[in-house]
């Protein structure tokens, strides 16, 4: 997309609100898509950071988080900012994995630590921080709406533990088909989960302007009885996340909130930077070729088929010889065109094999593609 011309949804994510307070795409097989190097420099939407600091843990030379909203950039700093002050029962606490008394003491603490700007928006937002920002966004509202006000009414909580803890494929499967999947609790899903209510609640009508998915209940519901039956549910954060708004074990939870990666990111942040930009203006801006791998979530949903290929153009120009870049596809399917056939080529079987094991369910596939110049 020409970077002078804005896009139809630049309001919707200048708007200031948390859309998403965490990624809710698999950082596994994003990882391992990317094979990341101790050269690579990485560039990633930033969203809330999750992901972005998955990749970091791979130890790469360097990771710039970017984002077009500003509350998506604020959120990544006061993170990084509290992994690299606070001890790792402050940081989940704080942070809303865990029970915290003092989140409003310990932002205090945090404050001078963050851009004078970023400091004034969470002054401005101190109910959030002394819920928890771990399920704060507008999404993971929806999602926990949708617990509160509709699961429950079909599944109590046990149930969901029961089914949470499958210890094999086969019990699990079972499980979902015999318990969990009632025509009653379909009927519901596919119905909340709809376009129309999704749309106005959840996320916006302009995410779903390019949607080749008309029955979007329907689509949804079939991803998640496909990862409901598949994969493995016991190590599945996000069917946890999605379920129950919690994590029991963050042993196998998110991958920044692992106690084990705790003192490693530590060690680590100063090697990102943030960046509140338009992800082709930044790379227009930035010295060409340097990022070698590229993070784009799942970016393109909300571009035109022509925002898209112009935003492909910009990204074979820029990025360096042999990188990577990796996408999800939701509801709308994107590919480099043909205008970039040899320079920008999708590894569409390793992609897909990706794809088959990725645990947050929700996307039509996962892309992988890499440039040559």
């Amino acid at each position: 997309m020409n970077p002078s011309t804005p896009s139809t949804t630049d309001t919707l994510f200048t708007s200031g609100e948390i859309r998403y307070s965490q990624v809710w795409e698999d950082a596994g097989i994003l990882s391992r898509g990317l094979e990341i190097q101790p050269s690579d420099h990485v560039l990633s939407i930033a969203s809330a950071g999750c992901n972005a600091l998955a990749l970091l843990l791979e130890e790469p030379q360097s990771v710039t988080m970017v984002d077009l909203n500003p509350a998506q950039t604020a959120l990544c700093h006061l993170k990084l900012a509290a992994i690299k002050e606070l001890d790792y029962a402050d940081f989940i606490g704080f942070w809303g994995a865990r029970e915290h008394s003092k989140r409003w003491e310990l932002f205090l603490g945090l404050r001078n630590r963050l851009p004078e700007g970023v400091a004034g928006f969470w002054a401005e937002n101190r109910a959030l921080i002394e819920r928890g920002l771990l399920f704060s966004g507008r999404l993971e509202r929806f999602f926990r709406n949708y617990q509160v006000e509709h699961l429950s009414q079909f599944h109590n909580a046990a149930t969901l533990r029961n089914f949470l803890e499958s210890d094999t494929l086969e019990t699990q499967k079972r499980f979902f088909e015999e318990v969990m999947a009632t025509p009653p609790f379909v009927a519901d899903f596919k119905d909340y989960f709809g376009k129309d209510n999704f749309a106005q609640n959840g996320r916006s009508r302009e995410q779903f302007q390019y949607a080749e998915y008309k029955d979007v209940g329907n689509y949804l519901f079939d991803r998640f009885r496909y990862a409901c039956v598949t994969l493995p549910i016991q190590s599945n954060f996000y069917m946890e996340a999605f379920l129950t708004s919690h994590f029991r074990n963050l042993e196998i939870g998110p991958h920044y909130l692992r106690p084990d990666a705790f003192t490693k990111l530590k060690s680590l942040v100063d090697r990102v930077k943030i960046v509140t930009a338009k992800i082709d203006d930044h790379l227009l801006s930035t010295e060409a070729r340097n990022y070698s791998k590229v993070n784009l979530s799942d970016l393109f949903e909300y571009l035109s088929v022509t925002q898209t290929q112009e935003l492909m153009e910009v990204l074979a120009s820029r990025v360096a010889d042999r990188g990577r870049i990796a996408y999800w596809n939701f509801l709308t399917a994107r590919t480099p065109g043909e205008e970039l056939r040899g320079r920008l080529e999708v590894q569409g079987e390793f992609s897909h094999r990706l794809w088959l094991e990725d645990n947050s369910w929700a996307y039509c596939d996962f892309q992988v593609a890499t440039l040559t110049i």
